[in-house]
């Protein structure tokens, strides 16, 4: 297993931590959580979809719908572990949308006959990642601080529109359970009776984690200060962390 932690407020350089040699218990055990996350993250992928990203203002507000509709994962995961799955989901298909319009930006250039409104008006569409999903959708986003004729605008989104279809061959998906994210409040960081330092990261059952001793004893740790802007392998505070299986 390997270990990733990060702070969200730094360059993304990332210290990767590999596990010592997991019992077969405790090996399956953690693969079992990793693949119900991996299923719950492609559910969410699965739900979110063109139509749905684009009526969703953020994580949060898609996060609120469900819990007011009493979600549960079907996977057995608990509630701050379906959340995060669905946080990463949501996550993804920001990225996702994201790329295909940085792929299209260049079109918008070479368009040497369209006026300057036309133009602001793409760029406009390209820049927000559920505007980009509208359009995929054959849906025509409209802008309230700025005017464009509807000629215009028509042509506009007829020429992204094709362009976006035309890119998008696969919506994303999970293909293989191979990680999760857990946030600062899913794992806890400790060192062991020698030393050692571990990690003991939320599982299925409450109130009941499950550890996992990671290489490099203190001393060794001491050679890594500051790989990735803070003190160490400092996994605590606004850091969070990726568990990868093997």
């Amino acid at each position: 297993m390997r270990v990733k932690a990060h702070n969200e407020q730094l360059p993304r350089r990332c210290l990767r931590r590999q596990s010592v040699c997991l019992n077969r218990g405790k090996a399956d055990e953690l693969g079992s959580v990793i693949g119900a996350y991996a299923k719950e993250k492609d559910a969410h992928l699965k739900a979110l979809t063109p139509a749905v990203f684009a009526g969703t203002p953020n994580d949060r507000a898609y996060r609120d719908h469900l819990v007011a509709r009493n979600y549960k994962s079907p996977y057995g995961l608990q509630a701050r572990m379906w959340k995060m799955a669905m946080k990463d989901a949501y996550e993804t298909m920001v990225k996702y949308w994201a790329s295909i319009a940085q792929d299209i930006r260049p079109l918008v250039y070479r368009k040497r006959n369209w006026t300057d409104a036309m133009r602001h008006y793409a760029f406009w569409l390209l820049v927000d990642p559920k505007r980009v999903a509208a359009l995929y959708r054959r849906a025509t986003p409209i802008p309230t601080k700025f005017e464009i004729p509807k000629a215009e605008r028509s042509a506009v989104v007829n020429i992204i529109a094709y362009e976006l279809r035309n890119r998008v061959v696969r919506l994303p998906g999970v293909k293989t359970a191979r990680n999760m994210a857990l946030d600062e409040k899913m794992y806890t960081a400790t060192a062991s009776a020698t030393g050692r330092q571990q990690i003991a990261v939320m599982g299925f059952t409450p109130r009941k984690r499950i550890t996992i001793p990671l290489t490099w004893d203190r001393s060794d740790l001491s050679k890594h200060q500051g790989r990735d802007g803070t003190k160490g392998t400092n996994l605590e505070g606004s850091h969070h962390l990726r568990a990868e299986g093997s």
